[in-house]
């Protein structure tokens, strides 16, 4: 875990610690290793040295090399010393120095002077000789027998190095500004200093910020981290710097490094850097940590609270000008935004106006989640009599807790009093349950001088499973989603009634059509308009609470068994709802249709402000007739044990159409003789949930000698109904040998939908007499024939005349029976 990361979060473990904006954790001075380098030039500061070629200066005797602080120190500070031996403090001089052969008595003299105006003030000195002059470190003790000494802002600091008693021709020779050598002065200092660090956060106007508002507009999350920093020696010595900003809950917003400063300069040095921080950050302090690194590797870091809003307002609007004649009302729709973090009431109010004019705004509050916008409308009301070219201004504000507040301003010009007037009455914004409509009643008046022609219409479509209608006038206007037109005699008044109507199945509980209206002679251009809103109830009041789109559930036929049906169940998803200060016990109970199965929890436990979700689940009987359209209400009550509390919400459940139609034969094998008609019944039965239109038909075998017809070839049959239709089989013609025919009866029902029974019938050729009787009546005719034969052939007596005529007409003898009137 980095160590700025570590410090985040002891920061926001500890709140104790944490500091206001501008001040910092640092209680004292810090005094760390301060290198002063001696530069080609007879410079020195803080910098070490970047040439790989050392400098060299040659001091002969008498002979001295200065170097001073080429810029002031900005800022007082504090020089300890190094304890050096012997118990004194001061400074040490790093620094190579050889002069050949280096005599005992040659001799260095080093002095550090601080210089104010043309006086040299002497601040630590030391003197080196023989074998002391090459000695890497060298110790310059103090003046004052102090461990430190105090300088003040503006010194500027000298370091002279003179040789003495050096034998011609050796000299001293001194060694610096080297990577391997770097000459230089040392001591405890504090150039990096919390007085030369500090944090100014402002916003994009450039006014300070107090708190960070984290669900502003994007365009508006911005900031800008003006830092001021500097060392004791001014911006010189400035090597890095971090941001870190970290939420109240551990993460790491913002991690930036920046090294870009300028290479000289003294005094302090602003950093500007513009952060445009995400959306959603969450509540609590915002710690911002800012390090910064000297050349020699110092740091200095300090702590910074930002607090994060939980409330904040802002308001904003498509248009802020709009114009309506005198008389009218004139519509704004603007949005209200909760800038902050938490849950939060927002107060709505609109500015007073003068001159007649009034306004109002609604609602008059919101409560928004943070982050969460919701919309809501001006209504600025133009007295009749205002002159054309008017203009007013009016101003909503909007009121966060705290005192928050931000403001939008709108404009309203007036136009020609000539025209006409498009109002509504009652609410514009209203509020259905599925299943239900409303109508708005919209007016147009003539006020012009001359008749006109109107048109009203809307070109926006309603949502999947809504219907609008709109109904007046004397014509349609066609080409828009309705329209309707009226001719308006000068000060006469048409009404239009626009409905709309919210299906029990929808695809958005929310509608907001704009109507509009103008007249021929002005124009489409000169349309005024009025946006109405429709939403659908969430369902239930105070209590009880569900998602509209679940209000509405589907069930069909899953099984059957001897007949039943057995249906799926349907269940609801729905809350309930705490909106007290103390504990409820919540009874629920539900009414459903007859024979239906019910399951629901008879109580609820529900803390003050809480909610719990509760599922119910409801199940058709059996003999539930198929309802797709309207669906069966189901309503469910909710009341308060110990309050004068109750709610109610309107269900439906939705019955699939089931089909089916069952055949049944009384017998299906049938047997009978040539020349018989058999008879067989069927019973059809209607085991479905749903009235069905049966239709018959009769499929026959080919080049079948079966004649076959029915009772009836169609009937209507109810859930359950049945009915019975009769079938007729006979042979037509004559057969030699025993006939097998199967013949289909088939049931067509519910669109595509068929069933059917086969019957099968077995005749028989026709039975023939037996052969005795045959002879029988071969005799007979026999005997018939001969008797005739005999009566025609008998001769005639008394000259033979033909015909059996007797002369002289004497009688027959007595005993002769006449067989007269017998024929062959």
């Amino acid at each position: 875990m980095s160590r700025k990361f570590f410090a985040a979060m002891m920061v926001i473990l500890l709140g104790a610690l944490l500091i206001p904006l501008g001040s910092t954790q640092e209680t004292g001075d810090e005094l760390h290793p301060l290198r002063l380098y001696l530069h080609q030039g007879g410079s020195m500061d803080t910098i070490s040295p970047e040439k790989a070629v050392p400098s060299v200066t040659s001091l002969s005797e008498g002979d001295s090399v200065d170097f001073t602080l080429t810029y002031p120190l900005a800022y007082p500070m504090t020089m300890r010393g190094y304890e050096l031996s012997g118990g004194q403090y001061g400074v040490r001089l790093i620094l190579e120095a050889t002069g050949g052969i280096v005599e005992s008595s040659a001799t260095l003299l080093a002095h550090l002077y601080k210089v104010e105006g043309s006086s040299e003030v002497l601040l630590a000195n030391g003197t080196f000789s023989g074998s002391q002059i090459s000695q890497p470190v060298k110790e310059m003790p103090f003046s004052d027998p102090l461990e430190e000494l105090h300088l003040d802002g503006g010194t500027t600091l000298l370091l002279r190095l003179t040789a003495e008693r050096v034998q011609s021709p050796y000299r001293i020779t001194l060694t610096y500004d080297s990577l391997t050598t770097q000459g230089r002065l040392e001591f405890l200092g504090d150039n990096l200093r919390r007085e030369n660090l500090d944090l100014q956060v402002v916003d994009g106007e450039g006014e300070p910020l107090t708190e960070l508002e984290p669900n502003l507009p994007a365009e508006l999350r911005r900031v800008t981290f003006r830092i001021t920093m500097g060392d004791s020696f001014g911006v010189y010595d400035l090597s890095t710097l971090n941001i870190t900003a970290v939420d109240s809950g551990g993460t790491e917003q913002l991690t930036q490094r920046f090294s870009d400063f300028p290479s000289s300069g003294e005094g302090s040095y602003t950093y500007n850097y513009t952060w445009n921080y995400p959306a959603g950050i969450p509540s609590g302090d915002m710690t911002i940590i800012v390090e910064v690194k000297d050349r020699s590797g110092y740091e200095l870091e300090r702590n910074f609270t930002l607090p994060v809003a939980p409330c904040g307002v802002y308001l904003s609007a498509d248009a802020t000008t709009s114009s309506g004649s005198p008389g009218e009302s004139v519509e704004y729709t603007f949005e209200v935004l909760n800038t902050g973090a938490e849950n939060c009431t927002i107060a709505l109010s609109v500015d007073s106006m003068s001159g007649g004019w009034s306004a109002s705004v609604s609602p008059t509050s919101i409560t928004l989640d943070g982050g969460e916008s919701a919309a809501a409308t001006l209504t600025v009301n133009i007295p009749v009599t205002a002159s054309e070219g008017e203009r007013a201004t009016t101003t909503v504000r909007g009121v966060a807790p705290g005192g928050k507040e931000r403001s939008l301003t709108f404009s309203t010009d007036v136009t020609s009093t000539g025209g006409f007037l498009f109002t509504v009455a009652g609410d514009k914004e209203r509020t259905l349950q599925a299943g239900e409509y409303t109508t708005f009643e919209l007016t147009v008046t003539n006020t012009g001088s001359t008749t006109d022609t109107f048109y009203v219409y809307t070109d926006t479509p309603p949502p999947l499973g809504w219907n609008v209608t709109l109904e007046g006038g004397s014509g349609e206007f066609a080409g828009h989603v309705v329209g309707r037109s009226a001719t308006i005699s000068p000060g006469r008044s048409v009404t239009f009634l626009f409905t709309v109507e919210v299906g029990l199945e929808f695809e958005s509980p929310l509608y907001s059509p704009t109507l509009k209206c103008y007249p021929a002679s002005q124009g489409e251009g000169s349309a005024k308009s009025i946006t109405l809103t429709v939403r659908v109830s969430s369902g239930g009041g105070e209590i009880l609470s569900i998602d509209p789109n679940e209000r509405v559930q589907t069930v069909e036929v899953i099984s059957t068994t001897g007949g039943a049906l057995h249906y799926s169940e349907a269940v609801f998803i729905f809350d309930v709802v705490n909106t007290g200060e103390t504990t409820w016990v919540v009874d629920l109970d539900a009414t459903v249709p007859e024979g239906w199965d019910l399951s629901l929890r008879s109580s609820v436990t529900v803390a003050a402000g809480g909610s719990e979700r509760v599922s119910m689940g409801v199940t058709p009987s059996s003999d539930t007739v198929a309802n797709e359209e309207t669906g069966y209400m189901i309503t469910l009550t909710a009341m308060v044990e110990g309050e004068n509390l109750e709610d109610a919400l309107q269900l439906w459940v939705k019955v699939v159409e089931f089909h089916k139609v069952e055949l049944k034969a009384e017998e299906n094998f049938l047997t009978g003789e040539e020349g018989e008609l058999l008879k067989v019944n069927i019973t059809l039965t209607n085991s479905g949930n749903t009235e069905e239109d049966v239709t018959l038909q009769v499929t026959l075998p080919q080049n079948t000698k079966l004649n076959v017809t029915l009772s009836r070839h169609t009937l209507l049959l109810s859930p359950g109904e049945s009915a019975v239709v009769e079938m007729r089989a006979e042979v037509e013609g004559s057969i030699k040998e025993e006939t097998t025919e199967t013949v289909r009866l088939t049931a067509y029902y519910g669109g595509d939908r068929s069933g059917s029974v086969d019957l099968t019938f077995t005749f028989e050729p026709a039975k023939g007499p037996s052969p005795s009787g045959a002879v029988v009546w071969i005799v007979l005719i026999a005997v018939v024939v001969a008797v005739g034969l005999f009566i025609f052939w008998r001769p005639p007596k008394g000259g033979g005349k033909a015909g059996g005529e007797r002369e002289g007409g004497g009688e027959e003898p007595e005993g002769r029976e006449t067989l007269a009137g017998v024929h062959m």
